[in-house]
């Protein structure tokens, strides 16, 4: 039985400390609810909190996550763009 995942999904985060706790874990759950392997890759664009800090911790606890730093955000779509190389699954959101 393979491991790999179904799908890679790219998650930009700008200055996203707040809304991590809640969108990341209930992500992970409702992919693991219906029987997907999710490869989440949380991407960090470049925030000013504490964002990078908690996709770290985060990554550390789910092996489905793919961190991914953005050192200066230079918009929404490079955020997506950088996260795109980290993609290991054969279909790609």
């Amino acid at each position: 039985m393979s491991t790999a995942p179904h799908i890679s999904l790219i998650m930009p985060c700008y200055n996203e400390e707040e809304s991590i706790p809640y969108s990341v874990p209930r992500l992970i759950r409702a992919f693991q609810r219906e029987g997907y392997r999710l490869q989440l890759i949380t991407v960090d664009n470049g925030s000013r909190d504490r964002t990078w800090d908690l996709i770290q911790q985060y990554a550390a606890e789910h092996p489905e996550i793919t961190p991914v730093q953005v050192k200066t955000n230079i918009g929404f779509g490079n955020g997506i763009l950088q996260g795109i190389p980290a993609a290991v699954a054969p279909w790609v959101g």
